[in-house]
């Protein structure tokens, strides 16, 4: 609660519609007296097309990493993947191949490449 407002949190929504506000009644019963809801808001998850976290330097960057992508388990796998980004920025401890966020990244031209066998 900050500056007034009673800020209430769901779980794991499953649907992309969000619940009706009254759907939250007997949380305001128990809080009663703070006022009245005033919005409500659904997000989505940050989760990678193939399931596995994000965690690494950003293609094309020398500066810029990325630790994102745990979906749901977020909570349980933030602290491991920032030590593991940290140690490799400041050791070089390598980050597994599935993490690398430049498996995403198609190649643009060349033998071999998405693209080039896309192309023919």
């Amino acid at each position: 609660r900050a500056r007034g407002v009673l800020r209430l949190g769901g779980g794991a929504e499953v649907s992309a519609t969000p619940p009706p506000l009254e759907a939250f009644s007997a949380i305001l019963d128990r809080v009663g007296g703070l006022g009245q809801p005033l919005r409500d808001w659904i997000g989505c998850r940050a989760v990678s097309p193939d399931g596995c976290p994000v965690v690494g330097r950003l293609p094309g960057s020398s500066h810029s990493y990325i630790n994102s992508g745990q979906s749901f388990w977020g909570y349980t796998l933030s602290f491991a993947s920032a030590r593991l980004l940290a140690d490799h920025i400041a050791y070089g401890a390598p980050i597994p191949r599935t993490f690398d966020p430049s498996r995403f990244v198609l190649a643009r031209s060349g033998a071999g490449s998405a693209a080039s066998e896309r192309s023919t």
